[in-house]
């Protein structure tokens, strides 16, 4: 790995869970029936979840994108950072204009008893439609326990440093972190 992007991976393990941040906005909730998980934006500024701290809350990170033009000369977000929501809709997680470097949490519970995994579509853009925004991929956060629908929770970490978009995922009560690799769409969505 070049300097960069151990520079944004240091950054985000040392903040690991360590301060959930809100959103500008609520995530509309996706249909349950989807089984890659719902979002829910969680958190107070400056909290630390329980765990956070600890060998176990160090979560792994995923580069999804090592040099980003996200970041315009001014060094704020020229696109928004988001995933996809219901209906092919785009959700920005960072939105244009949020001053780099920049990091945001946001919890996201299964919804399907012992749901297994979670996807997430991220991508970059201006439109609020999917199909108009840059595809960074699909990712999957695999090894959730088995739990009735909305109990298993995840919180994914957002970042942008050092040109680099880098995610981190752990389980917001205890601070474990998940695993998270690149992974295709899953069934009944667009490849």
């Amino acid at each position: 790995m070049n300097r960069v992007v151990w520079g944004a991976a240091a950054a985000i393990v040392a903040l690991g869970i360590a301060a959930i941040l809100l959103l500008p906005h609520d995530l509309p909730k996706s249909d349950p029936s989807q089984t890659w998980g719902a979002p829910r934006p969680t958190g107070v500024q400056g909290s630390t979840p329980p765990g956070a701290g600890s060998p176990a809350a160090t979560p792994a990170i995923l580069v999804v994108e090592q040099v980003s033009p996200i970041v315009g000369p001014d060094g704020s977000l020229a696109e928004s950072l988001g995933i996809e929501t219901g209906g092919g809709a785009f959700t920005p997680v960072l939105p244009k204009g949020t001053r780099a470097p920049v990091m945001r949490f946001v919890t996201f519970k299964t919804s399907a008893d012992n749901q297994r995994e979670i996807r997430l579509h991220v991508l970059r853009g201006l439109a609020d439609r999917v199909a108009q925004n840059h595809d960074l991929g699909w990712v999957r956060i695999p090894g959730l326990p088995p739990g009735p629908r909305g109990t298993v929770q995840v919180t994914v970490g957002f970042r942008i440093a050092d040109g680099a978009v880098v995610l981190a995922a752990a389980d917001p009560a205890s601070g474990h972190g998940y695993t998270m690799e690149t992974s295709e769409a899953p069934p009944g969505f667009p490849r």
